[in-house]
């Protein structure tokens, strides 16, 4: 009677699976467009600092261009207040950055078109 039970729910395992698979494979995909963000913003930061320190000790805006052609965050915008001819010495530069990254997952990464990371540092003018 035991065998006659068996041989009904032996499929039952691979139903199960077919049926969790698609959703295991969403949440790992999910992550890794969430850990592929968090990269994108730690490097957004860290190009903001480097930028700023640029921009304090020089008053050319392609230099701060290199510096996130250098960061692999090309298409980036920036912003510099005050603009060169307005900058004395010891006041604060500001830099604003803003990046759209792009999804680096498949399917999961359209979901997050619309994000728009910004990171702002500034620092103090060695020489205007």
């Amino acid at each position: 009677m035991a065998d006659r039970f068996r041989g009904s729910q032996s499929g039952q395992a691979t139903v199960e699976l077919a049926l969790c698979l698609p959703i295991v494979a969403i949440l790992i995909a999910v992550t890794l467009e969430f850990a592929a963000l968090g990269l994108d913003r730690s490097r957004l930061w860290q190009a903001a600092r480097e930028s700023a320190r640029v921009a304090a000790v020089d008053a050319d805006p392609d230099a701060v261009r290199e510096v996130l052609e250098t960061a692999g965050l090309t298409g980036a915008s920036y912003e510099i207040t005050p603009p060169p001819t307005e900058r004395v010495q010891g006041e604060p530069v500001e830099v604003i950055l803003r990046f759209h990254p792009s999804s680096s997952v498949p399917l999961v990464g359209e979901l997050f078109e619309g994000v728009m990371l910004e990171a702002r540092a500034s620092m103090r003018l060695e020489r205007p």
